[in-house]
């Protein structure tokens, strides 16, 4: 199997950027280039934000810090890569854009911004292994961390 296209999952969290960051190296040394996706959920989004609130703004917001501080990494691999902020719970967008596109390898930090339904539903980590035919590498925080 040749692996020229990687999915990256991303909230921006540090458990994110270091699967960002591994990403970053194994692409650049596959020759395959990055997709980066966040997975917005307005009211996870909403948890931060101040009243009132305008979910646009919001989505923008994500948008923007996806292209110009998640995606630094990549950037400065200078791999080739392309981002997307796609509404929805994050274990069903990735397993969506993994089968839509020809991903053959998806990335994710084992510890992303945990709400709520995480400590109720599980870990999108644990979840998507199992969603998704793609294979996974799950990047884990560092001992001690």
């Amino acid at each position: 199997m040749t692996i020229t296209h990687v999915l990256v999952g991303t909230d921006g969290s540090a458990g994110a950027q270091l699967a960002v960051v591994f990403a970053a190296d194994l692409a650049a040394q596959l020759g395959a280039s990055i997709r980066l996706v966040h997975a917005f959920e307005p009211l996870v989004a909403m948890e931060t934000a101040r009243p009132p609130v305008d979910f646009a703004v919001l989505r923008d917001t994500a948008g923007g810090r996806l292209q110009n501080d998640w995606a630094a990494p990549l950037a400065a691999a200078g791999v080739p890569f392309d981002t997307k902020v796609i509404e929805g719970p994050p274990v069903e967008v990735l397993v969506k854009e993994a089968a839509n596109t020809d991903i053959g390898l998806v990335v994710i930090g084992s510890h992303g911004v945990s709400g709520w339904s995480d400590r109720i539903f599980g870990r999108v980590a644990t979840k998507l292994a199992a969603a998704t035919g793609t294979p996974v590498v799950t990047v884990p925080l560092p001992k001690g961390a």
